[in-house]
């Protein structure tokens, strides 16, 4: 029943006429009655008309309200409004005004009316509905267009503006008729002011029209003429802070002539920024030349769109605030791996919890196209020009969780998105040309810079403070694998002719150096790395060509020159053949290893070496002290057990010796060391045989880096040695103080062995010569005479004579240097005019050096002779103006006008 009940009152609220019409004489159905709690339908400026059609077109059941509809007020409207009645508001005046029931029968006088009405409902405060915010937003107020405004839309013209009232005039300016009416009106001329209508000024329409909803105000026609008038409120100092953000979302013109808000856009080269793009990030973001008038002030210009937020290198960009990983995403270009990283996971129980929000997050501008060689250049030189690396460090904070828990309300700090992101994207530019993540790339130090040269992944930048080293984390040592990679590039970069390049000689050599000293300390590991790398690998031989490990070889006692070329060597300077651990390192190379107990010696005329064996043992003491002064590194032995060495050592003195490798290779030597036996030829003390005894000697005695310096204690006399002492503050043995003196090359040789070919009637006359008698006759004429040099030396013409080829030689030396025939990396001094460890093509040759200055040579050294006698030896001169020059053959015999030569 109660349902029935509810079902006839439903339908007689539908159908039976109840509401008491506004004549009080017609009742009204519920659907065809109009509410209207605004009275507005009461007034003459607005009339019932205009409100009723407006209703009908809102309400959707216009075809059954009648021409008279209001109902009469009873203070029953809203239980009218809550049984479905239509109803007519407030909150319904801005559309209402706004639309053509209204405004097509507005006059100034209705106008005047309503908004006199308006102002008296609000400041009477009844109905609480009509308050400012309201009637700002409400189209109210008539233009000199005949069009209603709102109060925000529209302007009083200046005094000094005669053309104001131009129906052509885009901007809307109020009736003239009003504008009398407000000036006789001040106190309604002062309330519409608060509502928004001011006098049209260029900092007025600015905040009215163009901040009103500026990323959609700027368009290309009118962007020249609003941007030269901002930047005119600029000049004039009328523009803050707040308005410059606001001006930020502002679209402004770009080159390609687009329209682009000026917080995304770049400045063009016109505008001279601090890293130019333009050219490079190929964006439609640069800001349009065309601002710019012909006299402008271009730095004034850039730091006006600077204020309004158009960017000229690289910034941080990011979020203090918290902010969804979403909107990060979007806003800002960050990677997703970031955010999905497993150490941005947290499970403090059972559940996993990612991160939903962060807060001060940053990242940097164009970050994303740092994978791009080029442009990975400019943009990391910008940043660490411009930028703290505190900055880009500084921990983020991730919110995850259950609201209300700790995770979600204090967060926790995780790793800045900037320090991941250098970690593993490949965005650090290299020398050898592309980009990789920071923790694959070497420090550019000094050292590293020339030992990687191209060849390793080096930071290519500017040198980096201690901060700046501290946020890229660059590796600063090599492993093995580094070294070994770096081998395999060098091999790979070879000349036309397949030869090493000769600016990587050094640069192998220091890589060979830095394996010696740390092969000592390798694990199995390494080694095996080692071996499994050299199975494969090439290394240059003496000639500078690449051969595979498994074909070179290494002489260790002896010099592979010997051979002739049969063999091929590896390319090991002398500083590194000196070393204790090389051995181990060739082994691991896979590379064979000769020693001279590999050879086999023949001997003639063997005998026991006495001169030699007493030499040694009176230098041994002073040798002692010399090493216990500098203590090196490769030094094997103590020296007090040099003697207990020496006397393990037995030595024999042969006239000739050969020495035998395999089956088919021959050669004469001049020293032997085989074990604890040592052979050299007779006399031992002769040049030719130094040049290669104390190396062997200091090898055997485990004192290899003192070759020099023993060669020095077996040649020099009593005095020298002495004094030299003295110079270096090395302590003097105690022993007596004369050293046995250094034996001449008869003694070391026998009584009835002499050092030179005695001068007798049947040695001179294969020159032509009858008889000694005219051997000295023919040295006393000027023709002959001028061949011999014979001299009184004294101090001061030893001193000249040392200056003169200490000359020569470094001229010379720089003069080969130039040729690229000779390779003087691994030069050495053999005696004063004397210059070993220099290839020629793939051969080991000796330089004598003589000064020219009087337009002749003098060979004065017994040590030059014997150099002289090696095929493997050259002849050269200079006078200190002309390029050095080598004797040959042909030019000794013109100018000696020899033509006659003793075999």
């Amino acid at each position: 029943m109660s349902v029935a009940y509810n079902e006839g009152v439903e339908e007689a609220q539908e159908s039976v006429p109840f509401i008491l019409a506004r004549d009080h004489r017609t009742l009204l159905k519920l659907k065809e009655a109009i509410v209207d709690f605004t009275f507005l339908s009461e007034k003459p400026f607005v009339g019932p008309d205009a409100i009723r059609d407006f209703v009908r077109q809102n309400c959707g059941e216009g075809e059954s309200i009648p021409d008279s509809p209001f109902a009469a007020y009873s203070g029953l409207g809203h239980l009218l409004k809550r049984a479905g009645a239509p109803v007519f508001e407030w909150s319904d005046l801005p559309d209402f005004l706004s639309s053509e029931f209204y405004s097509s029968s507005v006059t100034p006088e209705r106008n005047i009316e309503l908004i006199f009405h308006l102002k008296t409902l609000r400041d009477e405060e009844s109905p609480k509905e009509v308050q400012d915010l309201l009637l700002k937003k409400t189209p109210f107020l008539l233009t000199h267009k005949g069009a209603l405004e709102k109060p925000s839309d529209i302007y009083f013209p200046t005094a000094d503006d005669s053309n104001w009232n131009s129906p052509d005039s885009e901007i809307q300016f109020l009736h003239p008729g009003l504008q009398v009416w407000l000036q006789e009106n001040q106190s309604f001329r002062e309330w519409v002011e608060s509502l928004g209508v001011f006098e049209r000024t260029d900092e007025a329409f600015l905040k009215k029209n163009i901040l009103k909803d500026p990323e959609k105000y700027g368009t290309v026609e009118n962007t020249l003429p609003t941007i030269l008038n901002i930047f005119n409120l600029y000049s004039h100092h009328k523009l803050d802070t707040e308005l410059f953000q606001k001006l930020s979302k502002l679209r402004i013109l770009t080159q390609e002539g687009t329209m682009r808000p000026a917080a995304s856009c770049y400045f063009s080269n016109a505008y001279h920024p601090r890293l130019p793009l333009e050219g490079i990030l190929l964006e439609d973001m640069y800001v349009s030349e065309k601002y710019l008038p012909a006299s402008a002030d271009k730095g004034e210009w850039k730091r006006f769109f600077k204020f309004m937020g158009v960017r000229e290198g690289i910034e941080l960009i990011g979020s203090e605030a918290k902010t969804s990983v979403a909107a990060l995403r979007q806003a800002y270009g960050m990677k997703e791996e970031y955010f999905d990283a497993p150490e941005r996971s947290f499970k403090p129980l059972v559940r996993t919890f990612k991160p939903d929000e962060y807060s001060n997050l940053w990242s940097l501008l164009f970050i994303k196209d740092t994978e791009e060689l080029p442009f990975a250049k400019l943009f990391w030189a910008d940043v660490i020009q411009n930028l703290e690396p505190f900055d880009l460090i500084a921990p983020a904070t991730a919110f995850w969780g259950d609201e209300g828990h700790r995770g979600k309300l204090v967060g926790t700090e995780v790793q800045s998105y900037l320090d991941w992101f250098v970690r593993h994207i490949p965005s650090i530019p290299t020398l050898t040309g592309e980009c990789l993540p920071a923790s694959e790339v070497f420090l550019n130090t000094e050292e590293m810079l020339e030992l990687g040269g191209s060849y390793l992944p080096i930071f290519n930048g500017e040198q980096l403070s201690p901060e700046w080293r501290s946020f890229f984390k660059f590796r600063d040592v090599m492993k093995v694998g580094d070294y070994l990679l770096l081998l395999s590039k060098i091999a790979a970069d070879t000349t036309e002719q397949g030869k090493l390049k000769p600016e990587n000689k050094k640069r192998v050599q220091e890589m060979f150096g830095l394996l010696l000293d740390r092969c000592g300390h390798w694990g199995r590991a390494e080694a095996t790395l080692l071996e499994e790398w050299a199975g494969s690998a090439s290394l240059p031989d003496t000639s500078l060509e690449l051969a595979p490990c498994t074909d070179l070889h290494y002489f260790l006692d002896g010099s592979p020159a010997i051979f002739l070329g049969e063999f091929r060597f590896l390319n090991l300077s002398a500083e590194n053949s000196q070393h204790p651990n090389l051995e181990r390192l060739l082994s691991l190379l896979q590379i064979r290893l000769i020693r001279q107990s590999d050879l086999m010696m023949v001997p003639e005329g063997q005998r026991q070496a006495v001169t030699l064996r007493k030499r040694l043992k009176t230098i041994l003491p002073y040798l002692g002290e010399w090493i216990k002064k500098s203590q090196p590194e490769g030094v094997e032995v103590a020296p007090s057990r040099l003697e207990e060495r020496v006397e393990s050592l037995t030595m024999y003195e042969v006239d000739r010796m050969t020495v035998h490798f395999g089956q088919d290779w021959t050669k004469s030597v001049n020293v032997h060391l085989d074990g604890s036996v040592l052979v050299v030829a007779s006399p031992w003390n002769s040049n030719k045989v130094f040049l290669q005894l104390a190396e062997k000697l200091s090898s055997f005695l485990g004192v290899k880096g003192y070759a020099r310096q023993l060669e020095f204690l077996l040649r020099a006399e009593n005095q020298e040695v002495r004094e030299f002492f003295t110079e270096e503050n090395i302590s003097l043995p105690d022993v007596p103080e004369e050293i046995e003196p250094v034996p001449t090359s008869s003694e070391g040789q026998g009584q009835d062995s002499p050092q030179t070919l005695p001068l007798t009637e049947e040695t001179i006359s294969s020159l032509g010569i009858g008889s000694l008698e005219e051997l000295a006759r023919l040295r006393q004429t000027r023709d002959f005479s001028q061949f011999f040099h014979e001299s009184t030396p004294t101090l001061e013409m030893f001193q000249k004579a040392m200056e003169k080829i200490a000359r020569a030689k470094a001229r010379i030396l720089a003069h080969l240097n130039n040729l690229p025939e000779y390779t003087c990396t691994d030069s050495e001094d053999l005696a004063p005019s004397i210059i070993g460890g220099i290839r020629k093509g793939d051969r080991d040759i000796y330089i004598i050096t003589r000064p020219s200055d009087n337009g002749e040579v003098i060979v004065y050294y017994p040590a030059e002779m014997d150099a002289l006698e090696y095929e493997e030896a050259e002849l050269w001169y200079e006078n200190g103006v002309d390029l050095p020059e080598k004797m040959t053959l042909g030019k000794l015999l013109r100018s000696t006008e020899f033509n006659r030569i003793p075999v």
